[in-house]
């Protein structure tokens, strides 16, 4: 039964969290790409080059066990994640940026990620994504990623009402979804996840901090505000988990994925919303200063 639900979850998942992004695409987000295109694209390509050499450079330097290390570089190859947007706003940073990323990011998944995943098995590690055709995940990858978005889009221009409503409920319907079957999956491998635990610790806090540092050296380089900075820095940092899951949870059947996954995005949320209280606190001191003089 639980193989059952391990090979229709993820893209259950994944079709309705995209339909969801695609409730949120608004008319001002594509005007607000095509009004400065020339930073955001550099942004997108560096992101899309950079973060998986941070994985590589992660695998390398750490030497976790294998599951691990297939976990990480799966992890670095997939898109932004969605949840970006929520420390971008904690952080009182530039959402609309975050948001624009996220999005941009997904839109070219079909492309980004099989052309990762086969640049990564030219560097030796020919295990990532072990029994997945990458001729036909592309395919795999509009189907789920691609059509739903611009099923929500649709739904969107024609159904506004409908998409205010449930843009949010669909987001969090699959965010709650996506926790189940970690959840579930790293209890069935706890021994094995046990065992990992510190190593894999180690290898997604290393992956992290670089990411975010990347992040905010390519930050410090197209922008001036540090609203938009803190946006990319965390866009870097944030990847989809689900896309992972759906590719070797549900594509290959692999259950290894689960236990650092839960863990990257556990730290992840420690380590950003840390990122974004000191934000928060400069902001408000820098204003006390302004207003006391």
């Amino acid at each position: 039964m639980f193989e059952v639900i391990l090979k229709i979850g993820p893209p259950v998942i994944l079709i309705i969290g995209m339909i969801g992004v695609g409730l949120s695409m608004t008319r001002r987000a594509v005007q607000n790409l095509a009004a400065e295109p020339g930073s955001h694209l550099w942004i997108i390509l560096l992101q899309i080059v950079l973060v998986p050499v941070v994985g590589i450079v992660t695998v390398l330097s750490t030497d976790p066990p294998p599951a691990v290390s297939l976990a990480i570089l799966l992890i670095a190859a997939c898109p932004g994640g969605g949840i970006s947007n929520l420390y971008v706003l904690f952080a009182r940073a530039n959402t609309s940026l975050s948001v624009l990323m996220t999005l941009s990011s997904l839109a070219l998944t079909s492309l980004t990620l099989p052309g990762t995943l086969l640049v990564i098995r030219w560097f030796g590690f020919e295990a990532i994504g072990e029994g997945i055709s990458l001729a036909a995940l592309p395919f795999q990858l509009i189907a789920i990623i691609a059509i739903p978005v611009a099923i929500g889009m649709v739904l969107r221009t024609y159904l506004p009402n409908f998409a205010l409503r449930w843009e949010d409920r669909l987001t969090t319907i699959s965010a709650l979804m996506i926790v189940a079957i970690l959840a579930t999956t790293l209890w069935l491998e706890r021994a094995a996840v046990l065992a990992m635990l510190p190593r894999m610790a180690l290898s997604v806090t290393v992956f992290l901090c670089l990411a975010l540092v990347i992040g905010a050296l390519a930050g410090w380089a197209f922008y001036s505000s540090s609203g938009d900075r803190f946006a990319v820095m965390t866009e870097f940092a944030v990847r989809n988990v689900a896309i992972g899951v759906f590719v070797s949870v549900g594509l290959s059947s692999n259950l290894s994925f689960a236990g650092p996954a839960a863990v990257y995005l556990l730290l992840e949320a420690i380590i950003l919303l840390l990122f974004a209280q000191v934000r928060r606190y400069r902001l408000k001191r820098a204003a006390t200063i302004s207003a006391a003089e």
